[in-house]
């Protein structure tokens, strides 16, 4: 029903609102390899989140994915139209 992209963007942003918080930021590379998601395929979709505020970023050593708002005010159909669209 999900494409394989928008099916990527949910194990990724799942993945993210477990293991990240105020003080720790997820890595690009964590979440490929634990969600065995391939690394440049991910990254595409993760920019069009953060395009859309759902996710942030920050670069360098501390950096990493993070929530802007709480993962808990984000539906599962703010993800959807992000990343496929409303056609689905």
């Amino acid at each position: 029903m999900f494409s394989k992209s928008c099916e990527y963007g949910l194990q990724a942003l799942i993945y993210i609102s477990l293991h990240s918080d105020s003080k720790r930021k997820v890595g690009l590379k964590e979440i490929a390899e634990n969600q065995e998601i391939p690394l440049h395929f991910l990254s595409k979709i993760l920019q069009l989140v953060i395009k859309h505020k759902l996710i942030g970023s920050m670069k360098g050593p501390n950096g990493g994915f993070y929530f802007v708002k709480s993962p808990l005010k984000i539906t599962l159909m703010d993800i959807v139209k992000t990343i496929d669209s409303t056609d689905i």
